[in-house]
């Protein structure tokens, strides 16, 4: 008879002990206590032991026996993994339930007052340092996707190949069908401000999308962003045409000036025109108007969202009379876009960099002027 039959469990100290632990040889009655919490770092030795006695006495290659360890680890991590996201969940529903009844809305001071004292220092902290990232879901800009460069020699042996981005990552907007070419609208040669008149209509267009964090077409904000929109561009608003880089791009920065809701930065606006050049060069190593037209096709689609969106307001009748406007300037820009593009757009990149670094030296100048 075994001499562990007379001792009580140590693990559960209800049932009487059946077995002796191998590694340190404490009596459990069961297999469930053995594999209790309390007794897990000798468990799992035992078993990564056994598992290791067997891998060597397997007629394996060492390849084989590597699999299996790797197997192993990845195991391992991913109950670690569990662990940590069961407790991630767990905070989640215990704030869930201090905030349950609580406008969210309107109430502050009783959500600050629902809040840890850990919670209240995170967000003070976010707060000063202004890093709102990991508060909002990351949004990748899809004009941000490059085509990897075709080399123009390519040798035998080569084995490095430039990585191109994956297009799945991606979400590109739809380009419309019913764009129509510039000689639908008129048969007369276009004048050269449309392609500066065209960057003026570009800049707001990113910088309300980029605002948004490319949420711009949800059915709760459309209204909102289609009024940033047009606000942000004379040529829109008013019909005002532009003669240089530099002039679609103040016009454009003065009006954001005057908008206290929506004016950031100086350096915010800089990365904008900074993502208004990957859409004016497109994808592709040579220039191609395919961001152009999907952007402007999104823009289309961010009018026709909002005009239905306003269509059950009665009160809304001539915003929607003026978004119907928008509409048809925008159907202009579009066919010029598709028959006149490739001529005039390229020219306008290195215009608006050169207005970029103008800007910036001003800005420069000024704080140096302020300080002294």
């Amino acid at each position: 008879m075994d001499q562990t039959k007379s001792f009580s469990c140590k693990i559960c100290h209800e049932q009487k002990a059946v077995y002796t632990c191998p590694k340190c040889q404490i009596p459990y009655c069961s297999v469930k206590c053995y594999q209790h919490n309390s007794h897990e770092k000798c468990s799992e030795k035992f078993y990564e032991d056994n598992v290791v006695e067997d891998l060597q006495q397997m007629k394996a290659s060492d390849e084989e026996k590597k699999v299996i360890m790797q197997l192993l680890k990845n195991f391992e991590q991913e109950c670690a993994d569990d662990e940590e996201a069961m407790l991630h969940n767990e905070k989640i529903a215990d704030l869930a339930s201090r905030l349950a009844g609580v406008d969210l809305d309107g109430d502050s001071q009783e959500i600050w007052m629902q809040l840890s004292e850990k919670e209240r220092k995170e967000f003070k902290k976010i707060v000063q340092e202004q890093n709102f990232s990991n508060l909002i879901p990351e949004w990748l800009p899809w004009w941000t996707y490059k085509k990897a460069k075709k080399p123009l020699v390519v040798e035998v042996d080569a084995e490095e190949v430039e990585e191109q981005d994956d297009p799945s990552d991606f979400k590109f907007p739809k380009i419309s069908t019913k764009i129509q070419p510039f000689s639908h609208f008129t048969k007369s040669d276009p004048p050269p401000c449309l392609k500066y008149n065209t960057l003026n209509i570009l800049l707001a267009y990113t910088f309300v999308t980029m605002r948004y964090n490319g949420e711009h077409q949800d059915k709760e904000l459309c209204v909102q962003c289609a009024e940033d929109f047009v606000s942000l561009s004379d040529v829109i608003l008013h019909a005002t045409n532009m003669h240089s880089a530099g002039e679609a791009f103040r016009q454009m920065y003065a009006s954001l000036k005057k908008i206290d809701d929506l004016f950031i930065s100086l350096d915010h606006l800089l990365q904008v025109v900074d993502n208004v050049v990957l859409i004016l060069q497109g994808p592709e190593e040579n220039f191609c108007n395919d961001f152009l037209l999907m952007a402007f096709s999104d823009m289309l689609k961010l009018i026709s969202n909002s005009r239905n969106e306003l269509k059950s307001d009665i009160e809304a009748a001539e915003s929607r009379k003026q978004l119907l406007l928008v509409k048809r300037k925008l159907d202009f820009y579009s066919g010029w876009i598709l028959s006149y593009a490739e001529s005039g757009i390229p020219q306008v990149v290195p215009e608006l960099l050169i207005e970029k670094d103008i800007i910036v030296q001003e800005e420069k100048m000024h704080k140096k002027n302020c300080n002294n």
